[in-house]
C-alpha cells in the first residue's frame, strides 16, 4: 500500500487513513489515469492511498480507511465486495470501469456489463453519453450516479501532458529498435486461450475468428516486411493475451514483428509512425492522439463481437488491401460523430472532471454505502492451504508439488499466477511519486508555454 499526504510525501508510517483511496488491478491499464487523478487531488490538500489488488491479494495486515474509494470495477457484488475488501470502512465509492464500450454479446441476459446488486449505489465514470445510456437505462443507475467525465487515459495525449512520454528514441534504444526504421504499431485484443473467472464470455465461435486473424495479420506482416525492410512492426499484446514462447519466436525470428508487452497503447501511439488494430476499444486513443490507423479485419468477425461504435468502421479486409492501405496515407475508420458519442471531450481534461465528483464526493453526506458491503477477504481463523500469503508459503507448497503431492498442484499454479500478476501490476511508492511530481513539472510547464 502506498501512502501520499496532501503535500504528496510519502508517509512510512501512517494510520492507514486517507481521504481517498485507489484500488487498481491492471498497471498499463489503470496506474497512469489514477495518478494524474491521484496529483489533482494532492495539490487541491487531499491525501491518497494507493492499493494493488494483485499485491495486497495474499497479504495480511491493517486495511484503509477512506471518505472515498475509486475502484476499477463495480460489475455485481461480488466484484463490488471483492474491491472494497482491501478498505475497512468508506462512504462513497466511484468505478472507473475501465471497459465501457460495448458489443451486443455485452448485453445479453447474464452477462457482467449489466451491471447489478449494489452497483446501483456506487457512482460511476462514464466516458460519453453512450455509456451514460446504458447505465441508466439499461443497468438502471440512478442518473445523480452516472457522472460523464471522458477517458482520463486519454488525457496523455492532449497537448496539457505533452512531453510525458519517453521519446521515441529512448524506447527504441531500450528494446533493440532502430529509431529511423518505420514502426507500426499493433494493437492486438486478442482472447486468452483459456477464460477463467466468468469475467468474459469467449465462444468458439469468437476464438476460431481471433486464432484465424491473429495468424493472418502476421503472415500480413511478414510478408509486407520481405519488400519493406525498412519496417518493423510492434506486436502488444492485449495483457490477458496468452503468448507461449514459442509462438513469440517464430513471430520474431525474421525480424519482421517485435513482440513487446511493456507500456501502455498511449506511449506506443505518441511514437509510431502508424497505428493498426483488430477489435479494440484502444481505437479511442488513437482518435484522440489524432492519428490515423487501419482496422485489419482478415476474417468477418460477427456482429455479436464487434464493438457498437466500430460497425461502419472502414475496414482493411484482404492482403491486398493491406498493401494498397500501407502505401496511402492513414485516415481515421470512424466518423468523427461516432466517436464523439463514446468518448466526450472539451478544453477541461477528464482528470480535472473527475477530480470535480470525487471533491464532491467528500464532501456529500447522504447516501453513504452500507457497512455490510466491507468484509475481509480472509477471516482469521478459517484459512486454507490455497491462502498462500508470503514467500515461504508459495515455496512450500512448490515444494509439496514438485514432491508428488498433486492435489497442491491447484495451489501452486494459482499462486504462481498470482504472484505474477503481483510483480507485473504493483507500481512502488517512489515510482508513483516521481511521476506526481513529473506530472506537475509537465502541467506547469505546458500552462505557462
Amino acid at each position: 500500500m502506498i501512502f501520499l499526504d496532501s503535500n504528496g510525501n510519502f508517509v512510512e508510517k501512517n494510520s492507514y487513513t486517507a481521504d481517498f483511496v485507489f484500488v487498481y488491478e491492471i498497471q498499463t491499464r489503470e496506474t497512469n489515469g489514477i495518478t494524474l487523478i491521484g496529483y489533482e487531488l494532492v495539490k487541491r490538500g487531499y491525501s491518497v492511498a494507493y492499493v494493488n489488488a494483485w499485491h495486497e491479494l495474499h497479504r495480511s495486515g491493517k486495511r484503509v480507511t477512506a471518505k472515498v474509494a475509486i475502484v476499477f470495477a463495480a460489475y455485481n457484488d461480488e466484484v463490488i465486495s471483492f474491491a472494497l475488501s482491501f478498505i475497512e470502512k468508506c462512504d462513497y465509492a466511484l468505478n472507473m470501469q475501465w471497459e465501457q464500450v460495448l458489443t451486443p454479446q455485452s448485453v445479453e441476459p447474464g452477462c457482467i456489463y449489466i451491471l447489478s446488486g449494489n452497483a446501483v449505489n456506487v457512482h460511476h465514470c462514464a466516458w460519453g453519453e453512450e455509456n451514460v445510456k446504458h447505465l441508466t437505462e439499461v443497468c438502471g443507475i440512478p442518473a445523480e450516479n452516472v457522472h460523464r467525465v471522458g477517458h482520463v487515459g486519454h488525457d496523455f495525449v492532449r497537448k496539457e501532458l505533452d512531453g510525458f512520454y519517453r521519446s521515441r528514441e529512448d524506447v527504441c534504444a531500450e528494446f533493440g529498435l532502430d529509431p529511423k526504421a518505420k514502426l507500426e504499431f499493433f494493437i492486438a485484443s486478442f482472447p486468452p486461450q483459456v477464460t477463467t473467472g466468468g469475467m468474459s464470455i469467449v465462444t468458439d465461435e469468437y476464438l476460431d475468428v481471433a486464432r484465424k486473424s491473429r495468424l493472418e495479420i502476421i503472415d500480413w506482416f511478414k510478408r509486407y516486411h520481405n519488400e519493406h525492410k525498412e519496417i518493423t512492426f510492434i506486436y502488444r499484446p492485449h495483457p490477458a493475451e496468452e503468448l507461449t514462447p514459442e509462438f513469440v519466436a517464430d513471430m520474431e525470428k525474421d525480424g519482421a514483428i517485435k513482440v513487446i508487452k511493456d507500456y501502455s497503447v498511449q506511449q506506443w501511439i505518441k511514437i509510431a509512425d502508424d497505428v493498426l488494430i483488430w477489435r479494440s476499444t484502444s481505437m479511442g486513443d488513437v482518435y484522440t492522439a489524432g492519428k490515423g490507423c487501419l482496422y485489419l479485419t482478415p476474417y468477418e468477425i460477427p456482429r455479436r463481437y464487434v464493438y457498437d461504435m466500430m460497425v461502419d468502421a472502414d475496414r482493411v479486409c484482404s492482403y491486398e488491401d493491406f498493401c494498397k492501405s500501407m502505401g496511402g496515407e492513414f485516415k481515421f475508420p470512424i466518423s468523427s460523430e461516432t466517436m464523439n458519442k463514446y468518448y466526450y471531450s472539451d478544453e477541461t481534461p477528464a482528470y480535472v472532471r473527475i477530480a470535480d465528483v470525487l471533491e464532491e464526493l467528500y464532501k456529500k453526506e447522504d447516501g453513504k454505502l452500507d457497512s455490510s458491503l466491507f468484509k475481509p477477504r480472509l477471516e482469521k481463523g478459517n484459512r486454507t492451504w490455497l491462502d498462500i500469503r508470503n514467500l515461504y508459503g508459495y515455496m512450500k507448497v512448490k515444494l509439496l508439488y514438485t514432491l508428488g503431492f498433486k492435489k497442491y498442484k491447484d495451489g501452486y499454479e494459482e499462486t504462481k499466477y498470482h504472484r505474477a500478476m503481483d510483480k507485473r501490476n504493483y507500481v512502488s511508492d517512489k515510482k508513483t511519486i516521481s511521476m506526481m511530481k513529473q506530472l506537475n513539472s509537465i502541467i506547469a510547464s505546458n500552462r505557462e508555454g
